[in-house]
């Protein structure tokens, strides 16, 4: 089997199957962390397996069964009296039903709303999220709520243990409706960290955009009423459009106002329409489907100078009213350069002050572009530099040195 063809539909299956393994093996273990390593382990059985004797023809259910008899294969070992009842338990089940015939989809949202415990503080619970569906590494997760490393990987252990001692009890639909914040919330994370890696030198991971991408369209199946699920569904459905444009390589980045947009996908587009007429008609406008809308404007756009930058700015208004995120705030005043002039919008950011803005790399991006607006080009150029100074993206940081040569 040719090598870049075998490892391409490699990770293609890990995509689709990897937190679907671990839902299958949680709803029936209550432990995710014996979980995740038998997962592992089925995947690195099956990367040998699979390179001599090809894929199978449902490589979903060779992992599950595989991870599965690997968690009885350890309880076997097993030495206290719990361990051993389990196994049993384990064993009797393992009779009674037929894998092809479980509901692995519906499996791997309870895992989604299982991670969202109340046991659990609300950190912890997008914490999770991101480490069983997303894949993210604690340093990926700290870059992301801005802690070190082991402080990440400690709360993940503890959110481990709290979830064993809980099990896995069906929720009730108030509980479900409680868990959909939180469980939004690590989508979005995950989308964001798909399209702009904190640590790697990449524009865009497609695994981890696949998977937000597939969680939030479930979710709008779902819970149908829920206008937020359409908001974020939109939302992602409208920056994925414009991925093919954003780049000729995952190694490249292409700035909107430069990109070819007649490579945007009108298909994604029309579906996030869709998703935001849902949201809009379902309740007032919040954050997802604000931030959705201000991407519809930019997509409806053929151009860079017919962008409705009003109809933005007013959005970005709206946004501020709801969450007080740095990044929507210099979006923001990005947006009002466009409507009043770089002057007023130079005025505002330089009023504007939170903690370690100043180290923000988007915060002196937006300043460098305001003060070339005016025509302070040596200013402009110290902005861009210590901007550069800050990005953690490689792919990024060559963008922003092209156009510190320029």
């Amino acid at each position: 089997m040719d090598k870049a063809f075998f490892e391409n539909a490699l990770n293609d299956v890990y995509q689709k199957e990897w937190s679907r393994t671990l839902a299958f093996l949680v709803k029936r273990t209550g432990d995710i962390s014996k979980a995740e390593d038998c997962a592992q382990d089925a995947f690195e059985r099956a990367v040998q397996h699979w390179r001599k004797e090809g894929f199978p023809d449902s490589p979903g259910a060779w992992l599950r069964t595989v991870a599965f008899r690997q968690y009885i294969d350890q309880a076997r070992s097993a030495s206290s009296r719990s361990d051993v009842l389990k196994r049993l338990k384990l064993l009797e089940e393992d009779q009674h039903w037929d894998i092809d015939e479980v509901d692995i989809d519906q499996e791997e949202l309870s895992l989604l709303f299982y991670c969202a415990n109340d046991s659990l503080d609300k950190s912890s619970q997008v914490m999770l999220m991101l480490r069983v569906f997303g894949g993210l590494t604690p340093r990926e997760i700290a870059f992301t709520f801005s802690l070190e490393k082991e402080a990440i990987r400690s709360r993940l252990l503890r959110a481990k243990r709290k979830l064993r001692e809980k099990g896995f009890p069906p929720l009730s639909e108030k509980a479900v409706r409680e868990r959909i914040p939180q469980i939004l919330a690590a989508i979005y994370i995950m989308y964001n960290e798909a399209t702009f890696s904190s640590v790697e030198s990449t524009n865009h991971r497609h695994d981890m955009a696949t998977i937000s991408l597939r969680l939030a369209d479930r979710l709008s199946v779902l819970l149908p009423l829920e206008s937020e699920v359409h908001g974020l569904l939109s939302l992602i459905l409208f920056v994925e459009a414009r991925v093919a444009a954003r780049s000729v390589d995952r190694k490249t980045l292409i700035p909107l106002p430069d990109q070819d947009r007649s490579l945007w996908s009108k298909g994604l587009i029309s579906r996030a329409n869709k998703h935001l007429t849902i949201a809009s008609k379902l309740s007032d406008p919040g954050k997802y489907m604000l931030e959705a809308a201000i991407q519809g404007h930019h997509c409806d756009a053929d151009s860079i100078e017919e962008t409705d930058w009003n109809a933005i700015l007013s959005l970005y208004n709206r946004l501020l009213l709801i969450t007080s995120d740095c990044y929507v705030q210099l979006n923001r005043i990005y947006a009002l350069s466009k409507v009043v002039g770089p002057s007023k919008a130079l005025t505002e950011l330089e009023e504007y002050y939170t903690i370690g803005i100043e180290e923000n790399y988007l915060y002196l991006l937006v300043k460098s572009e305001l003060h070339e607006q005016l025509g302070q080009r040596d200013k402009a150029r110290d902005l861009l530099k210590r901007a550069i100074d800050r990005v953690n993206n490689e792919i990024v940081k060559g963008v922003l040195l092209e156009r510190l040569k320029k």
